[in-house]
């Protein structure tokens, strides 16, 4: 009695039966060919490659499940069939291509979501930046009809103020003034639509939905009328 690959505590006496019967119906175990194995990674690698196109994880994760229960079975399917099927090579080069892509999708995602950050923090609130990364459904091309609140303010005789300033001077007071009404337009939750000159368009509601845009407005309104009297000064 003893042990073989396949069963435990058996008569051993079935290795010679096996082997007489091998020679017999010449049924003995065959390496699959190289290039089959060359083709079979070429393909593992074309799949996992279209997968990680869309640049989500999710349809990349799934796609290698997929693969590695392929692999799994194509082998357990090439063994009954007496050949040997390279499974380290391919599971190798399998979990090699699979994490140098989930790395590489990580990565460019990290750094797409780094510029989208410093793109939009100058116009829109960090807290609203994050919520668009986290759900990007909530930007769609098209349009959508919602009720939010513009905001529009504008310095009075500015035309006369320009006409007497110095270029550069003129420029440091539009960089100070514009700096200051935008943090405040952030600060209390609205995002910048443009710039024309001095004025400032400014929106409340979107692309956030807000139920109290209006009452964001107005304060912003305010705290800009008192910080200009500051700047005054």
């Amino acid at each position: 009695m003893g042990q073989t690959p396949i069963e435990r505590d058996v008569p051993l006496i079935i290795i010679h039966t096996t082997m007489l019967n091998a020679l017999l119906t010449n049924t003995f175990y065959s390496k699959t060919f190289f290039w089959h194995g060359i083709a079979f990674i070429c393909i593992l690698s074309v799949l996992l490659g279209v997968s990680a196109l869309p640049k989500s994880s999710w349809v990349l994760y799934g796609t290698g499940t997929i693969i590695l229960a392929g692999i799994i079975g194509l082998t357990w399917f090439q063994f009954i069939q007496f050949r040997l099927f390279p499974i380290v090579t391919a599971g190798g080069s399998f979990l090699f291509i699979f994490f140098t892509l989930v790395i590489g999708i990580e990565v460019a995602v990290s750094k797409e979501r780094a510029f989208i950050k410093s793109a939009f923090s100058r116009y829109v609130p960090e807290k609203v930046v994050n919520h668009l990364i986290e759900s990007p459904e909530l930007l769609k091309l098209g349009g959508q009809e919602r009720v939010i609140t513009v905001l529009f303010s504008d310095l009075a005789n500015f035309t006369n103020i320009s006409e007497n300033m110095a270029p550069p001077d003129l420029v440091n007071l539009l960089n100070e003034y514009l700096t200051e009404m935008t943090n405040i337009v952030l600060e209390e939750g609205g995002i910048i639509d443009k710039y024309q000159g001095d004025a400032i368009m400014a929106e409340f509601g979107a692309p956030v939905p807000s139920p109290d845009h209006a009452d964001m407005a107005v304060r912003t309104g305010l705290r800009m009328q008192r910080r200009l009297k500051e700047l005054r000064k």
